[in-house]
């Protein structure tokens, strides 16, 4: 039996099994089971876990089990230790609509020549999730829907055999399922990414979980927010699990046994890295750059003096710096960081650097598409003509970004829509804008030939009462010209009525206000 250096108590400290009470239960550091020590006369203390016959990887490699002749065995390899506790494949905390959360594991790239070889025998990977087996394209497999609460996935090969290590260590050590309230995943702009056992938990860094039952409340440096919910999917008779966020406000004693007893280890500062240039898509752990990029570059920025290391098909090697700035590939090359503080095998995986999705190429340019859809089902370009259609009934803009169609005139807007074009006055200029790609603009057309004796129903009555609604700026006092305009605006314009007689009960009116009167004087 392989020593365990010491165990974790119920206020996440560590405790030698010199110091250990034979009477409490504590946690390993490395597979987080329970432990309990064992003091005799002949042997020093020590401790030892509760005997298990079907390990899963994570307990497996843990320095306290041996295989002792068991199927499973042991695992003994450092870099194999490294991806077991950063949880095997990434686990991602994902808001999809309305609060509601769903976990995807998110295999990581594999190299060219590793994806050539499973698409020449059309490979097939198994997900042994729960005793329930799927088989996908291993060609084409990116996500994986967490559906149930196993211990670990496992993921093997179906139809083909591999001894090609990259592909055994990144996918077919499979991944550790949801552990409740244990998992922290650090947020990010979707939702957040499972971070590594071991790793560190900073202070003021908001971190997600899912809850099991009950309500949490706040405790001295600890701040917990509900922040929506999560189911399995796929059950006839789900239950529904609180997401929470937390975030240690200051290091006390109860924060402290809140993140250690975890097995993370919570520090005030910790260093990041950045990523400079080339520029680069980034999904959770993941940093797709472009395919002919070959090195990328990224700033080190130190908080704790952490080391930060390359990994791609050997071992783990330290990175070289100059002035904070490293160099690394982005052909199949995962950068991890550590401090070595809290154990040896605290590697945390920062990110993951791959120019091998589809999703990112130079050749691949965006051209705008948007089509105006008629109520009888007819699709028109954004152009002149579409003004002589009928504006009665729903007329929508389908586009493949998002847009906006704007109605103006002399400057104003008028009104917008993103969807509905027929709530808009076609009589304006329209503008389908959809910056930063650009806009477009339809100008009514004006015709000449209306008479004279037509003019005064002709007048855009509206358009006058907006501009006085925008005047704005110096105001001057109200004379009588304000009182012939009640008398004609009484009847017909009842809306710039509401504004003229309250101007004439305050005494004063926008300047502005005056020049748009004559011009409207001139048309009737």
């Amino acid at each position: 039996m392989a020593s365990i250096e010491y165990g974790i108590d119920g206020y996440g400290r560590k405790v030698s099994a010199q110091n250990a009470s034979p009477y409490s239960t504590y946690k390993c550091f490395f597979c987080k089971e329970d432990i309990h020590v064992r003091k005799g006369r002949v042997r020093a203390p020590y401790f030892a876990h509760n005997p298990i016959s079907n390990r899963t990887p994570q307990q497996m490699a843990c320095e306290g089990y041996t295989s002792n002749g068991t199927p499973n065995g042991s695992i003994n390899s450092n870099e194999d230790r490294i991806c077991i506790f950063n949880g095997g494949v990434p686990l991602h905390l994902i808001e999809r609509s309305n609060n509601k959360y769903e976990i995807v594991a998110l295999f990581p790239p594999l190299s060219s020549s590793t994806m050539k070889q499973i698409e020449d025998v059309d490979g097939k990977i198994r997900v042994i999730d729960d005793g329930r087996d799927q088989i996908f394209s291993a060609w084409n497999f990116r996500k994986y829907r967490l559906k149930t609460s196993a211990r670990w996935i496992y993921v093997k090969p179906d139809n083909f055999k591999t001894f090609n290590e990259e592909i055994r260590r990144k996918w077919f050590l499979g991944f550790r399922g949801l552990d409740f309230d244990n998992d922290l995943f650090k947020v990010d702009n979707s939702g957040g990414v499972r971070v590594g056992q071991l790793a560190n938990i900073v202070v003021g860094n908001e971190y997600l979980f899912v809850h099991n039952r009950g309500t949490i409340k706040n405790k001295n440096g600890l701040h917990f927010e509900r922040k929506g919910t999560f189911e399995f999917p796929g059950k006839t008779f789900s239950i529904e699990y609180d997401v929470y966020s937390v975030k240690v406000t200051q290091i006390t004693d109860e924060s402290i046994a809140y993140i250690q007893s975890k097995g993370y280890q919570l520090i005030n500062e910790s260093d990041e890295l950045v990523p400079l240039w080339p520029p680069a898509v980034i999904e959770g752990k993941e940093l797709i750059y472009h395919d002919n990029d070959r090195e990328a570059y990224m700033y080190h920025k130190k908080e704790a003096n952490q080391e930060v290391f390359w990994w791609g098909n050997a071992i783990p090697y330290k990175l070289n710096e100059n002035e904070n700035i490293l160099k690394c590939s982005t052909i199949n090359t995962s950068l991890l960081m550590s401090d070595y503080s809290f154990n040896i095998y605290a590697k945390e995986i920062r990110y993951l650097l791959t120019h091998n999705r589809d999703n990112f190429t130079r050749n691949r340019v965006f051209e705008y598409n948007a089509v105006v859809r008629l109520d009888d089902g007819r699709n028109v370009d954004f152009d002149d003509n579409l003004l002589n259609e009928s504006f009665e009934n729903p007329i929508l803009l389908n586009s493949n970004y998002k847009s906006q169609i704007i109605s103006f005139r002399d400057n104003y807007v008028k009104k917008s829509a993103s969807k509905r074009i027929d709530e808009l006055p076609k009589d304006n200029m329209l503008m389908l804008s959809f910056e930063p790609f650009g806009n477009k603009v339809i100008v009514p057309k004006v015709t000449d030939n209306i008479e004279k004796k037509d003019s005064k129903k002709r007048i855009d009555y509206e358009d006058y009462v907006f501009k006085i609604y925008h005047c704005h700026g110096k105001l001057i006092e109200t004379d009588e010209s304000v009182d012939k305009w009640l008398d004609i605006t009484k009847s017909e314009i009842p809306e710039l009525y509401k504004y003229l007689m309250k101007w004439k009960i305050n005494g004063k009116m926008p300047l502005r206000a005056v020049e748009i009167l004559k011009d409207l004087e001139s048309l009737l």
